[in-house]
């Protein structure tokens, strides 16, 4: 192998690293386990509108790339128009609930409510706003 080849392979390994680094760095944000048991549990997942899809999902405290697995009907979900399949959820350093698809791509974060409820706003997007409440 010549100098040149040598060099264009570090410069590609290390390129291949440095992404490495950053996807692995983005990880996730959990203000405390505590609100992660808090919250976790079954959920209603809702349109706010009169006669809007609701979907029933769990917020599992059980650890996945991303966060915390979020298992629910993904046919029913599918009416929610987000751009990906919901895979995970976490709590952000904020308080947000941030739920997430399979590559750590944020689809939605829900601003905590006083009554123990999160709220997505999604009018700036031309989309239903949702809700996630406790069953």
């Amino acid at each position: 192998m010549n100098s040149r080849t040598r060099r264009l392979l570090r410069r590609f390994i290390g390129s291949a690293c440095l992404a490495l680094s950053l996807l692995l760095g983005s990880g996730v944000q959990v203000s405390n386990a505590r609100d992660v048991v808090a919250i976790a549990g079954d959920h209603a997942f809702w349109e706010d509108f009169e006669g809007g899809t609701i979907c029933q999902v769990t917020l599992e405290n059980v650890r996945t790339i991303g966060g915390y697995v979020l298992s629910g009907d993904e046919q029913c979900m599918a009416a929610f128009e987000l751009s990906d399949d919901p895979y995970a959820w976490f709590v952000d350093d904020v308080g947000q609930l941030v739920i997430t698809d399979v590559t750590r791509k944020v689809l939605l974060r829900f601003e905590p409510l006083e009554n123990g409820s999160f709220y997505a706003r999604r009018e700036n997007e031309g989309l239903n706003n949702l809700n996630l409440t406790r069953d």
